[in-house]
């Protein structure tokens, strides 16, 4: 209650979406899993497409496309892509600092999910977190708001992910 008080006094408090699910990798292999979409790590010349094409799923503003292909390459960094056709149509991130990994920024363009493109992603992710000595893997989306769909949360826990904790945010 403290903290919260804190940070009210700097004009900060729990948006509409107060708190996300924080999911955690149990210690066994990725999943095996069947799509036509074909993922791979990503190459510098993906950089700019992969990010407009994660913002643009994600639902983010543009202005965030720079900031995405920045870290693309960076050191700690693995980004995947899944294509179809060789259009680059999903991707999402793993930061790996041995022996933690956290999987982030993962997304389908909407007219190419349902084909488990993301769990794709995510097995993809988790094969090279653990094959770089990562025992603890972790990611996190919005928690549901009432009975809404919530189809991040449902593919996390489809994947095998399993919910360790509810983080409040807070924001301006």
């Amino acid at each position: 209650h403290l903290f919260r008080g804190w940070l009210g006094a700097r004009g900060l408090a729990p948006p509409k979406r107060a708190t996300w699910a924080q999911m955690g990798w149990p210690d066994r292999a990725p999943p095996e899993v069947r799509t036509s979409l074909h993922v791979e790590t990503a190459g510098a010349a993906d950089a700019v497409p992969f990010a407009q094409v994660v913002a643009q799923a994600s639902g983010m503003p543009p202005v965030i496309v720079d900031w995405l292909a920045h870290l693309v390459g960076r050191p700690g960094w693995q980004t995947y892509v899944a294509r179809k056709d060789g259009r680059i149509v999903g991707g999402g991130f793993v930061f790996v600092q041995p022996p933690l990994a956290w999987l982030g920024l993962g997304s389908v363009l909407p007219e190419f999910r349902g084909d488990h493109g993301q769990l794709a992603l995510f097995a993809a992710r988790i094969a090279h977190a653990r094959s770089l000595g990562c025992t603890s893997i972790h990611t996190e989306t919005g928690e549901p708001m009432g009975d809404e769909p919530n189809p991040s949360l449902a593919n996390m826990v489809r994947c095998g992910f399993e919910k360790i904790a509810s983080r409040v945010n807070f924001a301006k």
